[in-house]
């Protein structure tokens, strides 16, 4: 099956979800200037706070909370912190309370008391995580612990741990469900199902609710004339229509998700679904704020560890492959001797070049097609090393199949000079959630990407690529490159 070309997502890119203007009904959101002027308030809020929205707009915010602790947070809070309070309304309520500062306003998210605070319950459950963590060793066991504790945890119907491919698509890499729900893991979901401005309010606010998705949205009051607020901290934020329809196709009422990071980068997501609406405390949410940084710190420790242990072997590798170079002063024990180039990076090709100089070994094109790719690396950007599992593509299909994969550092201060690997094609049989290439022509939501409606296996054979290079392979080769051009300059000098 021949690859589709991608869908035109740009009017689904361009929503913007952090400012929706309107808040999910489990809570509220009530903003002020600096000076305290209430400028906005969810219409909602009188279910929490027993006062009306549009009653409210204009007035001081000290008429509302008590002041003493209206200052405590000006004492004490940064934009960076946003803390987690209680404030007691002027007939005695308490409220809970999520403080954000932004631009010249600041505004609060108001969800009720819980019952119960559930303090001690939430750090016996992040130190019970944390034990468990600290005892697995790879990227799936970690990615299974992780899915059965936040769903042991959160009770909801299905936890999925989601991660990201380098183009932004996504697999399920374990899960924890109960049986009545579908599984998803080993399925692929396409890059469009989570658009740019959408991974870009995972990375800055970790944790993301849903309570209902046909739960009634809260629109702001505001003052005349007010730009839109930037919601997006908030944790009673709405939104899209769009991803509440897509949730609806999957016969999801609530959800929830926890971005998950690897050394800084985003990694995926925990991601959460229930069959019934739910409802959601602050204390949950700094729970899952301290969850998301307890994975994300486990997660990078693990790669870190990984990363250690391969740098060890390769770097072991080229010192034994220079030793020889020293020995034998013959280029060619790159090819003969062990280990060879083929033994520091798997591969099915090997090719040095300087000049006129050709080695090879293995499976590699002939002489003039050699020579040919070297000039067109010769124009590539100004790169030690280039690295691309899809050479046909790129360079042009005459290179065969046989060099679908290619690796090529080019050796310093040599004029002319590469050391290059070569893999093979290695078609692949991608499961996707539904046909991620088939549009829906039919939409509600006017001219743009309509919410895929199918979820069942869809299976794509991938040609023309190989088995993708790993950053240790890529940081390998170049780490050879400038050996072997000290080496080479250092025989000329003599």
């Amino acid at each position: 099956m021949t690859r589709k070309p991608d869908l035109d997502v740009t009017n689904c890119d361009q929503e913007q979800i952090h400012i929706p203007g309107t808040v999910q009904n489990f809570g509220a959101l009530i903003a002020c200037r600096k000076d305290g002027t209430v400028t906005r308030a969810s219409s909602n809020l009188q279910d929490i706070c027993e006062l009306s929205g549009d009653d409210l707009v204009g007035k001081t915010i000290d008429n509302i909370f008590k002041e003493e602790e209206l200052k405590e947070i000006d004492r004490t809070a940064s934009e960076l912190q946003r803390p987690n309070v209680k404030l007691t309304l002027s007939n005695g309520k308490v409220v809970n309370a999520l403080w954000h500062n932004v631009s010249d306003e600041q505004y609060f998210d108001l969800v009720p008391m819980p019952s119960q605070t559930g303090e001690l319950e939430i750090s016996a459950a992040l130190a019970k995580v944390g034990m468990k963590l600290s005892s697995v060793s790879t990227e799936t066991a970690f990615a299974q612990l992780v899915a059965d504790q936040v769903r042991e945890i959160s009770k909801f119907d299905r936890v999925k741990i989601y991660k990201f491919d380098r183009d932004w698509n996504g697999e399920v890499i374990a899960e924890s469900r109960k049986e009545s729900m579908p599984s998803y893991k080993g399925l692929h979901f396409p890059h469009t199902d989570i658009p740019k401005q959408a991974r870009e309010l995972y990375i800055r606010n970790r944790v993301r609710v849903i309570a209902d998705v046909d739960g009634k949205q809260a629109q702001l009051v505001e003052e005349p004339g007010l730009a839109p607020i930037d919601l997006s901290f908030s944790f009673v934020r709405s939104v899209s229509p769009i991803h509440l329809q897509y949730l609806r196709n999957m016969d999801v009422r609530a959800s929830m998700s926890i971005s998950l990071f690897e050394k800084g980068k985003f990694w995926g997501l925990i991601a959460c679904h229930h069959q019934s609406p739910r409802t959601f405390s602050l204390a949950e949410h700094s729970l899952y704020q301290s969850l998301s940084q307890l994975c994300s710190n486990r997660l990078s420790d693990l790669s870190k560890l990984a990363e250690s242990e391969i740098k060890l072997r390769y770097l072991s590798t080229i010192q034994e492959i220079a030793a020889n170079l020293l020995v034998s002063h013959e280029l060619k024990s790159l090819m003969t001797s062990h280990p060879s180039l083929d033994e520091l990076i798997q591969s099915t090709g090997n090719v040095f070049i300087s000049g006129d100089v050709v080695l090879r070994k293995n499976s590699t094109p002939d002489n003039p097609t050699l020579q040919s790719l070297i000039n067109w690396l010769e124009c590539c950007p100004d790169d030690e090393v280039f690295a691309c599992d899809d050479l046909p593509a790129r360079y042009g299909h005459d290179i065969g199949a046989y060099a679908c994969g290619l690796l090529a550092a080019k050796i310093p201060d040599v004029s002319r000079s590469w050391v290059l690997w070569l893999r093979p094609e290695k078609s692949k049989a991608v499961n996707w959630a539904g046909d991620p290439f088939k549009p829906t022509n039919a939409s509600p939501f006017g001219d743009r990407l309509y919410p895929r409606t199918s979820f069942e296996l869809w299976k794509e054979t991938v040609k023309g690529i190989s088995i993708p290079w790993q950053p240790w392979e890529i940081e390998a080769a170049g780490f050879l490159a400038k050996i072997l051009g000290k080496s080479m300059t250092n025989k000329t000098a003599e």
